[in-house]
């Protein structure tokens, strides 16, 4: 029966971005460099720059194979013509008849990696054709580090690798090319190859005999032009974009292609809206990234107030997916004030859009006619107690306030208990100083007659 095996592509892709750059940082990543023509198998140290991760350059234990047409063909184990050139590299990644049977080779990266940057890895794969080494499978892996792994006679060496090809790659005798994008999460400045699943973990295909032998050509890493930056800012907060991999860098707007903004790798940038920025590289290789812009949160705890001793009041911002931030450290999303004083709250909406709010509390003894006048108020138009008024928790059906000079002239009156003075006589700031109030109120519930006589200071 004929056995269908499907082949699963693996890709990192971040949108936007064009990859033409090609800087190779293998120098030897196609094996044509050799330090001398191998003669025999497991010479894979001959390729400069190769190494076998468990030191062994002769037999049959866990030795990777240098091919090169011009010396060593690689002959009774399925040899191929490589797919450029006339160097390639062996390496079987799976045995039936050794358990969990391993071949590594490894290489010093030319340049290290860049944390956040990105970059091209591709190569190169075949089965070879059909004959010794028959079987097929998945895992095949590349695994970067920063220092160079060890491998224990054959034994699958117990890392994860960055990229893995998780289908059974099944090519005789045909080249495939296999690519993935990669964004850097070290320095790292080794890579190894090979298959870092025991056999537990590594699907085998249904017919073939022995092992899964490969071929593996034309190895790659090219750095990326690439844009890494501030993805999200509050609206008034400056974002910084660094573009990566080339020499030379062009920035626009994506909406002003043509108009060139800076020069320079990185640019501080302060959209009042959710923008898209272009970079333009060598060989015209082009990048995009888009910077977020949102509002700071609206926040209102409302006007300073007073209250009877013994009330509470609940203050509760109301923003949709905030962070607060509370004057005692607190971060309920609401907050119960029990005892006059200063209160406030910072809102945050992720990652770091923020705004905050003030109020003050102020309590007073409702028990006597539950009536509060103050004494002093500040109508210097800052918004905190800038308007002298009556409070109260009960209920008037007649109401009346009166405001008199030192001379006894009346300059202020009203009516309406919600309308109070705000420090003006005829359209013009009085003077700081003393003046004098009358209030009389009947209790709406009671019919109490109340009258309240005092001194109240205007202070600017």
């Amino acid at each position: 029966m004929k056995t269908t095996i499907v082949i699963l592509y693996i890709f990192f892709i971040t949108a936007f971005t064009n990859i033409k750059a090609q800087i190779n940082l293998l120098s030897n990543g196609n094996f044509e460099i050799y330090s001398s023509l191998p003669t025999n198998w497991s010479q894979s140290n001959l390729a400069i720059g190769w190494n076998n991760v468990n030191g062994n350059y002769s037999g049959a234990t866990a030795s990777p194979d240098y091919i090169n047409l011009l010396s060593f063909s690689g002959s009774g184990i399925g040899a191929v013509t490589p797919y450029s050139g006339n160097g390639q590299m062996g390496l079987i990644i799976y045995c039936d008849y050794v358990n969990s049977y391993r071949e590594y080779i490894s290489s010093q990266i030319d340049t290290s990696m860049i944390i956040g940057h990105k970059y091209k890895v591709s190569f190169h794969l075949t089965n070879g054709v059909d004959t010794l080494y028959t079987l097929a499978c998945n895992n095949f892996g590349i695994h970067f580090s920063t220092n160079p792994l060890f491998q224990t006679t054959w034994s699958p060496i117990p890392v994860v690798p960055q990229i893995e090809i998780n289908s059974i790659i099944y090519f005789w005798n045909y080249w495939q090319h296999f690519s993935f994008n990669y964004i850097a999460t070290d320095t790292f400045n080794i890579i190894t190859i090979g298959n870092f699943r025991d056999d537990a973990h590594t699907l085998v295909s249904s017919t073939g005999k022995k092992a899964a032998y490969y071929f593996i050509d034309k190895l790659e890493i090219i750095p990326v032009l690439n844009i890494i930056g501030d993805t999200v800012i509050c609206k008034g907060d400056t974002a910084t974009l660094t573009a990566t991999a080339d020499s030379t860098f062009k920035w626009a707007l994506a909406l002003k292609s043509d108009s060139i903004i800076s020069t320079n790798a990185t640019i501080s940038v302060k959209p009042d809206t959710t923008t898209t920025y272009v970079v333009y590289g060598n060989n015209n290789d082009t990048a995009w990234f888009t910077v977020n812009v949102i509002n700071p949160p609206i926040i209102n705890l409302g006007n300073d107030t007073t209250i009877c001793i013994g009330q509470e009041v609940l203050l509760n911002p109301n923003i949709n997916n905030a962070n607060y931030q509370w004057q005692d450290n607190s971060t309920n999303s609401t907050y119960k004030v029990n005892y006059p004083g200063v209160y406030w709250v910072k809102a945050t909406i992720p990652p770091h859009c923020s705004n905050s709010d003030t109020i003050i509390v102020y309590y007073q003894n409702c028990e006597t006619g539950g009536i509060y006048i103050p004494n002093a108020f500040t109508p210097n138009g800052d918004g905190l107690n800038d308007v002298f008024n009556v409070e109260t928790v009960i209920e008037f059906k007649e109401f009346k306030l009166m405001i008199f000079d030192r001379t006894g002239e009346l300059i202020f009156e009203s009516s309406d208990i919600n309308k109070g003075w705000d420090g003006t006589f005829k359209g013009k700031a009085v003077p700081m100083g003393v003046y004098v109030y009358t209030v009389k109120a009947i209790n709406k519930d009671t019919n109490e007659l109340i009258n309240r006589e005092g001194i109240v200071t205007v202070v600017r």
